[in-house]
């Protein structure tokens, strides 16, 4: 596959792709017949890890780290132990924060298929007034 579709793929901008090449993150492109890039499916693999370890907000030095240990396993160090547990770490608050989003837009999706016309905001505040309400009464304060 030629460049352009690599990034397609991949989400990586083709500058991207060339600046993980001059770095050694991705071995350097086979050359087709008019001298373009050239890449194939072990390239499509490695680059789509290196992307979604930069989308999960890795350092490019970790990561080049981590491909090193792929390649020679002799280089795990503490250091390395560190940084994936604290990728680890990360990752886990990402997920948490997209099962929060992901509930409330099924939320939304359910009031909306439903029909429902209330205001969430209006019905919290109202909710919210009454709770006060009884909270005052029920300590024979008069609401002003």
């Amino acid at each position: 596959m030629k460049i352009g579709e690599l990034a397609a793929r991949t989400g990586a901008a083709v500058g991207t792709i060339r600046f993980y090449e001059s770095r050694g993150i991705l071995d350097k492109a086979r050359r087709g017949p008019g001298g373009q890039r050239e890449y194939g499916a072990a390239d499509l693999e490695r680059l789509c890890f290196i992307m979604r370890c930069r989308n999960a907000g890795m350092k490019l030095e970790c990561i080049e780290r981590f491909l090193a240990y792929e390649d020679d396993p002799s280089l795990g160090t503490p250091w390395l132990l560190d940084r994936i547990d604290e990728y680890l770490a990360g990752i886990e608050k990402i997920r948490s924060d997209l099962d929060r989003t992901k509930a409330y837009l099924l939320g939304v999706r359910g009031r909306i298929a439903a029909g429902e016309t209330t205001c969430l905001k209006c019905a919290s505040e109202e909710a919210a007034s009454e709770s006060e309400a009884r909270k005052n009464s029920a300590v024979g304060k008069n609401p002003i």
